[in-house]
C-alpha cells in the first residue's frame, strides 16, 4: 500500500478473510504482571496484524508512583515484543498513549497477548489495549 491509496486488494491466494479484534479495558489498582487478553492464531491460518493502540490514564494519584505499563507480545517460538507503553506520571488525568499502524504476519499457533503491570503503592489507572488484524487460510 502506498500513501494516498485507501485500499489494496489482497492477492488471490488469501482465502476466507476474517476480521480479528483483541481488546481489554479496565480500572486497575496496583498489580503485578497480569495477562489481560490473548488470541491464538488457529491451525491452518495466518494473521496479518494491522495495528495496536494502548492507553494509560491515571485516575487517582499513587502514594509512590513506580511505573505503569502495558505490553503487547507475540508468544511462541521466541517471544516478540510488538509494542509497549510505560509511564511514571502521577497527577490525576495524566495520560499516555501509543498507536502502532504497522503490518506484521503471524503463523498458526502464535499467541498474541496484552499484559499490564502497575508497581505503584496506591492509586488507580485506566488501562486499555486493542489490536486488530485479518486472519486468512495459511498458504
Amino acid at each position: 500500500m502506498s500513501y494516498g491509496q485507501l485500499w489494496t486488494p489482497e492477492p488471490f491466494y488469501y482465502r476466507n478473510p476474517l476480521s480479528v479484534v483483541l481488546s481489554f479495558s479496565g480500572l486497575y489498582a496496583p498489580h503485578g504482571p497480569t495477562v489481560r487478553a490473548t488470541y491464538t492464531v488457529p491451525a491452518g491460518r495466518a494473521l496479518r496484524l494491522h495495528g495496536v493502540a494502548t492507553y494509560i490514564i491515571r485516575v487517582t494519584a499513587a502514594g509512590t508512583p513506580n511505573g505503569s505499563a502495558i505490553t503487547f507480545t507475540a508468544v511462541g517460538v521466541g517471544n516478540v515484543l510488538v509494542t509497549d507503553l510505560f509511564t511514571t506520571l502521577n497527577a490525576i488525568n495524566d495520560r499516555v498513549q501509543r498507536e502502532l499502524a504497522s503490518e506484521a504476519w503471524f503463523g498458526a499457533g502464535r499467541v498474541l497477548q496484552f499484559t499490564t503491570n502497575d508497581n505503584a503503592t496506591g492509586g488507580t489507572t485506566v488501562m486499555t489495549g486493542q489490536a486488530h488484524g485479518t486472519e486468512y487460510d495459511a498458504l
